[in-house]
């Protein structure tokens, strides 16, 4: 990664479309698929684990693994959906003025 972007979503429109491809190119690789399946993996192992589980604490736990799991699985298609609908020309109106 050659560049950081510090505020979310980017203010600048270029900026925005650029890692918005990036993102999109990144949902469609091969690498990011098996991330997704090993992850859908892990999900279901402790799905499986809360149906055996008798101890709250433990209960509680998996939930929580499993509620971040599905929201890891929907970061990428949120973060394009922030891009997409984020006011480039009101930001622009913001800071020129």
């Amino acid at each position: 990664m050659s560049e950081r972007t510090a505020v979310w979503p980017p203010r600048d429109r270029e900026t925005a479309e650029t890692i918005k491809d990036e993102l999109v190119d990144l949902r469609e690789s091969r690498a990011y698929q098996l991330v997704m399946d090993r992850l859908e993996q892990l999900v279901s192992q402790d799905l499986r684990s809360l149906e055996k589980e008798e101890s709250a604490l433990s209960v509680r736990h998996l939930q929580g693994r499993v509620a971040s799991a599905r929201q890891v699985k929907d970061l990428i298609t949120q973060m394009i959906h922030e891009i997409d609908n984020f006011d480039y020309a009101k930001e622009r109106a913001l800071n020129s003025g």
